[in-house]
């Protein structure tokens, strides 16, 4: 039997924080809750849906055993045993594929409407999960990413890369959500990826998973950059925004920090963000223009990555100490980029290059006992590593 049959609604086991685990052979419902679970009235809509099952499996109240568990375990078991049904939700269509990439831990997630049948493709810690089913999708599926963003929806804007950002309530807190879409012509489709911002948590030194001598190190660097360019170095998904703006969150206690990005990726409070948007005449150049009269006492560009980028980096040096990320999978690498983008190496105080390492599952050995179910996976999935730290090699000039 198909369990998410006792609780047929993700929605449901999100909003209550239970899952079942298991029916015994003596008719016994094994349920995973939390100890913000209300059992009682939990017993009472169990036994409405146990009523709807095949005789065999129907559970009276006294027959359900509740084993209390961390939420963080109740959320991963979630997203794993239910699937994706874009019917449940008809007034946000959008939120079961949000609610199971954020249960799955994803980073990221990818849909191409040009596989039969639709199907989301995660990123966890790093590592790419695919063929996860998308039931009932409606209709023209990537304007609901359009409606959300607020982006041109048909015509001529459609058959472009568009960008466009929402956030949406998931699991009891704001996640923001980055959307690209690319038209694919020859296929008559298009693919959509999404960044995840959900853990606000990490965007501060001390909570990015560095060693003690590492964050020290990388405190007092910031602290004291007073002049030049200070950049922060990566390959795709190696923590370089993340690092930025744990930097930014540092140094707003005690300067004012001034933005330029394209776009902003998440807002952060007691910073002033400016986005990039040339369709609306705001570029680099006029941005920093406006940057200046906001009496900065640090200037941070979101990332160099071509010739204006470059020079509105290298121009905003002269006056202030200047904060950016350069995408780039080594130190020789990165000074090549600066020697192409006319970025002299006298500008540049010091470089941090990121990378993500995967960490040890902490439930492993414990998970089987816990939670006493045979055959169930723990919620790493069997990879035994779940979450990442950061790592960084520093280079000061």
């Amino acid at each position: 039997m198909q369990l998410h049959r006792v609780i047929p609604r993700m929605a449901y086991a999100i909003k209550h924080r239970c899952i079942p685990l298991a029916i015994t052979s003596e008719k016994r419902l094994i349920m995973g809750v939390t100890k913000e679970t209300d059992c009682a009235q939990l017993a009472q809509d169990l036994m409405v849906a146990c009523s709807m099952l095949p005789t065999e499996y129907r559970i009276m109240p006294h027959a359900i055993e509740y084993r209390e568990f961390p939420r963080e375990v109740i959320f991963h078991l979630i997203g794993r045993l239910y699937p994706i049904d874009l019917s449940q939700s008809s007034r946000d269509p959008l939120r079961p594929i949000l609610e199971k990439a954020a249960l799955c831990g994803a980073s990221d997630f990818h849909i191409d409407t040009a596989t039969a049948p639709l199907s989301l493709s995660i990123r966890r810690d790093g590592v790419l999960l695919n063929n996860i089913p998308i039931e009932h999708p409606p209709a023209a599926f990537p304007n609901l990413f359009r409606i959300a963003c607020r982006i041109p929806e048909a015509g001529a804007a459609a058959k472009k890369i568009q960008n466009g950002h929402f956030r949406r309530e998931i699991l009891g807190s704001p996640v923001d959500f980055r959307v690209s879409i690319i038209p694919k012509p020859a296929a008559n489709s298009e693919s959509i990826s999404v960044r995840i911002f959900n853990q606000p948590e990490l965007l501060y030194l001390e909570n990015l998973g560095l060693d003690a001598a590492e964050q020290k190190l990388l405190a007092c660097l910031v602290r004291d950059h007073h002049e030049g360019i200070a950049l922060v170095i990566g390959c795709t998904g190696s923590g370089k925004t993340t690092l930025l703006y744990a930097t930014m969150n540092l140094l707003k206690e005690q300067k004012r920090v001034v933005s330029l990005e394209d776009p902003v990726e998440q807002e952060l409070a007691g910073i002033t963000q400016l986005s990039i948007h040339p369709q609306r005449f705001v570029t680099f150049d006029t941005a920093l223009r406006e940057v200046y009269r906001h009496d900065p006492d640090v200037i941070v560009v979101g990332e160099i990555r071509d010739a204006q980028s470059a020079r509105v980096t290298l121009e905003a040096s002269h006056s202030h100490p200047v904060f950016s990320t350069l995408h780039a999978a080594s130190l020789d690498q990165a000074h090549q980029k600066l020697r192409e983008f006319n970025v002299p190496p006298a500008h540049m105080s010091w470089m941090v290059e990121t990378r993500l390492e995967r960490k040890p599952c902490s439930w492993c050995d414990a998970f089987p006992t816990m939670v006493g179910v045979k055959n169930l996976p723990c919620i790493c999935g069997g990879t035994r590593y779940l979450g990442r730290d950061m790592r960084c090699t520093i280079f000061n000039f």
